[in-house]
């Protein structure tokens, strides 16, 4: 999905529904074992270390887990 050519609400939509699926506890924080669940239903080998790792590296205010604000902070960088 190309999200450059989304309108702003289009794209908070888009986020929020990603997020949500990523939240599998729906506590609206991802952690790594909620990441390492996921990655294994897309059939993702990721180990719980490397998902560790991705959470930490995203984790913006050092609570142990990626909050929705910390998530859209994170995708607005890249884009």
């Amino acid at each position: 999905m190309n999200t450059k050519d989304m309108e702003l609400g289009e794209l908070a939509n888009f986020l929020r529904s990603t997020f949500q699926a990523l939240d599998v506890d729906g506590d609206e924080a991802l952690t790594a074992a909620e990441l390492y669940e996921v990655m294994g239903y897309l059939g993702i080998e990721f180990s719980l270390e490397d998902c560790q790792g991705v959470i930490a590296s995203m984790d913006a205010d050092g609570d142990g887990a990626v909050s929705l604000e910390d998530f859209k902070l994170i995708v607005n960088s890249l884009l």
